[in-house]
């Protein structure tokens, strides 16, 4: 669930993949954010990111059309329709600003499609049938969360002809008003929303209006009026407005609304009573999934947010090492953008990638060369890579091929940095430091690095190890981000089972480093994670957040002497750490107990 200050998330991978531990725990996160909020975010849903990025980039270049030519969108007279398919704008009289394209099972016959711009009436139908899946998912986990026999809601809301999906561009603010749609309840079963970058999506809670801040990839769930949710202590009425977008950049706002309701408005479904919960971890998806952390708060400087983000945080922090975050800041644009490039680049003949590698003598701060190459033969990690540092240091080695490969990795690069400095300032108060303590010890970021890698596919052998793409390990570093392809293979140790850390387009997943857990004697985890090979190629990007080689690492005080409890780990030089690292695969030791794996070198 995210912070206290924002929406709650939910992780549907479960439900996708069938891990009933992880079903479980989050039908108890969705019971949770239906009796709180009404409201939750879903990730990992299986509406493909892109398909949502093509539905609103086209209805924008639709409702930027002449007036006249949207006009011929319009229902004809006589639509036997509830509500008329096709253009309309809410009259110049009513407080609601702004235009919509209302479009019904395709199958119906009703609806009415522009004739521009191209592949407009071919990604609605998608969309609609996509949303339409995740409807009936999202039912039958209210089925359960309701405690209503198996199937009741399906029995119940059968027909899908009352069905319908809006496309809505708000107008942007103006002196005289700013509502996109005034405050109001969804009069039907479950409503999803799906939001381009501007925002003023909100809710009611408590008094108080919480934004539904844009996060990419993500769609918002909204229960409406015909299945009403009541907690021990009273109703839980849920109300939503829009605000107009930005007066300073006047830029209009679109959405997509899919509503799924009841064949019959009669049909009511009242006073369905449960057991009051709380997850085990508040902000964790499921026990069998990564913690999903929403850093809108950190973005928009939401106090009340903020607090329950860093709390979410500092208990993902303790229990796995691991987080997944979104609306965190680096476009989603952007990540696709560079995987797609890495992919190509990958692609290209061994010739061509060997051209990328540093000149003979040049001299990088971490043990490891700017440029292409790929893993010793006799390494079980099965993978090649391109390592970029700073670019303004002027170590690093691009390819001439694909076209705008470089100028898209120091992009990232920037993006990346501002990130891993914002994480540590987090991890600076879950830690109950000095303010600005970590930003003062980390305070040099030639020690930074970022790898593109592409992972081999499985060869589809029972030979022990034939499947690593890269070795269980632990990160040295201070924190470590990773964005993937979809084809997934990430798993994160925790308890003795390796749980997947599942593709969510959009999103990021953060790692705790070695450097941060001995800073904190072991309060905070760097876990052990490995990539498992999978039939197709994995591309991802890493980034690391690393401190001066010349830094000294040991256990702080605020940790040991000030609470009594005796250090660790030994006092030792990051670079030293690193070199021993290193020597693992360049030169691996003939004794076994010579092998550095990990900072437990350093254990006391």
């Amino acid at each position: 669930m995210a912070a206290s200050g924002a929406i709650p998330v939910v992780d549907l991978a479960p439900f996708l993949t069938g891990d009933e531990a992880g079903i479980a725990s989050a039908t108890e996160a969705v019971r949770e954010a239906c009796q709180t909020h009404g409201f939750f975010r879903a990730v990992n849903h299986g509406v493909p990111a892109e398909l949502l990025a093509r539905a609103l980039e086209l209805s924008a270049a639709f409702f930027a059309l002449p007036g006249e030519e949207k006009a011929k969108v319009r229902p004809a007279a006589g639509s036997k329709a509830a509500l008329p398919a096709g253009y309309g704008q809410q009259p110049a009289h009513a407080a609601d600003k702004s235009e919509y394209l209302v479009m019904y099972d395709p199958k119906l016959g009703f609806n009415l499609y522009p004739s521009k711009p191209p592949g407009f009436r071919e990604a609605v139908e998608e969309c609609f049938a996509k949303l339409t899946e995740l409807g009936l998912l999202i039912q039958e986990i209210l089925n359960e969360c309701m405690g209503l026999p198996p199937g009741f809601l399906r029995g119940y809301n059968d027909d899908r002809s009352f069905d319908l999906m809006t496309a809505k561009r708000y107008f942007p603010a103006t002196p005289e008003g700013n509502v996109g749609i005034s405050e109001h309840e969804d009069g039907n079963c479950i409503t999803f929303i799906f939001q381009d970058g501007v925002g003023g999506l909100e809710v009611l809670k408590d008094g108080h209006w919480i934004p539904a801040e844009p996060v990419d990839g993500s769609i918002v769930v909204n229960i409406g009026d015909v299945i009403k949710w009541q907690n021990w202590n009273g109703q839980c009425v849920v109300t939503v407005r829009v605000k107009q977008g930005v007066k300073e950049t006047g830029r209009a706002d679109n959405k997509c609304l899919f509503a799924l309701s009841s064949s019959l408005a009669a049909k009511t479904l009242i006073n369905q009573r449960f057991k009051a919960t709380t997850p085990a971890i508040v902000m964790a998806a499921s026990e069998g999934s990564l913690p999903v952390v929403d850093l809108a708060p950190f973005l928009t400087g939401d106090g009340g947010g903020i607090a329950g983000a860093t709390e979410a945080v500092l208990e993902a922090s303790r229990t796995h090492g691991f987080f997944r975050v979104v609306n965190h800041g680096v476009p989603a644009e952007l990540l696709a953008r560079a995987l797609e490039l890495s992919a190509a680049f990958f692609d290209l003949p061994e010739e061509t990638k060997a051209k990328v590698r540093p000149a003979t003598g040049t001299k990088t701060p971490l043990p490891v060369p700017a440029g292409y190459g790929r893993q010793p033969a006799h390494t079980a990690d099965k993978n090649e890579y391109l390592v970029a540092f700073d670019p303004t240091l002027g170590f690093n080695v691009y390819p001439a091929e694909p076209a705008g490969f470089r100028e898209t990795v120091e992009e990232c690069y920037g993006k990346f940095t501002e990130l891993g400095l914002l994480i540590q300032d987090i991890l600076n108060d879950c830690m109950g430091l000095p303010p600005g303590f970590l930003r003062d010890y980390n305070n040099d970021r030639s020690f930074d690095l970022m790898i593109s890698r592409r992972y081999f596919p499985d060869p589809a052998t029972d030979e022990e190890n034939k499947n690593i793409g890269f070795g269980q390990h632990e990160d040295a570093s201070c924190i470590t981000f990773i964005f993937q392809d979809g084809i997934g293979g990430l798993e994160v140790l925790k308890d003795g089972h390796w749980i997947p850390a599942e593709p969510i387009d959009g999103s990021i997943v953060v790692n705790i480093g070695d450097v941060i857990q001995v800073l904190s004697n072991d309060k905070l985890k760097s876990a052990t994670h490995r990539v498992v090979r999978k039939p197709g190629n994995r591309h991802s990007f890493v980034f690391f957040l690393n401190p001066h080689g010349d830094k000294w690492v040991e256990p702080l005080p605020e940790f040991t002497a000030e609470i009594g409890e005796a250090p660790r780990y030994r006092r030792f030089l990051y670079r030293e750490y690193l070199e021993l690292r290193a020597r693992n695969k360049t030169h691996p030791p003939a004794r076994p107990e010579d092998v550095v794996a990990s900072v437990t070198y350093y254990a006391i």
